[in-house]
């Protein structure tokens, strides 16, 4: 028989190679914006992005992680689930990457969550990147609705 090793990838997170760390780490903040977004947590969204980041909805720019939180709890109307796919992240430089991903967001509009999500959300991203942490420079939202049409 083979022999087998068994790995902690917490225990060998200080041994992976800097790209890897760094798709590691990005991928963390990605999956840690939808949490915050759905908790509506002002605090933890702030902490995901740099002082002077730029976030872009809807064609408007919002620059400033304190107004990007801000943005957050005006637009957080309903409950939301964000389910997050498809994250590639791209290890740039160093000090720098970007990220294509996308959600399905379900949105409980009074009744309940439904089966089906409301919209699709694809994010395009860029991140600042240290050992420690990777943050949103930029995040770019473009979203498309998935209503479903009426036939009279």
């Amino acid at each position: 028989m083979g022999t087998f090793a068994l790995v902690s990838l917490g225990a060998c997170m200080h041994t992976l190679a800097p790209s890897t760390n760094t798709i590691v780490l990005c991928e963390q903040t990605v999956s840690a914006y939808s949490h915050a977004r759905d908790a509506v947590d002002a605090d933890k969204m702030r902490s995901l992005f740099i002082q002077d980041a730029q976030f872009e909805l809807d064609g408007a720019v919002i620059v400033g992680r304190n107004a990007i939180a801000q943005n957050m709890l005006a637009r957080a109307n309903a409950p939301t689930k964000h389910l997050v796919s498809s994250v590639l992240v791209t290890p740039e430089t160093v000090e720098k990457a970007t990220a294509i991903s996308y959600a399905s967001v379900f949105i409980d509009k009074g009744a309940g969550f439904t089966a089906t999500p409301e919209v699709i959300v694809e994010y395009q991203d860029t991140f600042e990147v240290t050992p420690e942490a990777c943050l949103f420079s930029s995040r770019s939202l473009f979203v498309t609705p998935l209503g479903l049409e009426e036939n009279d």
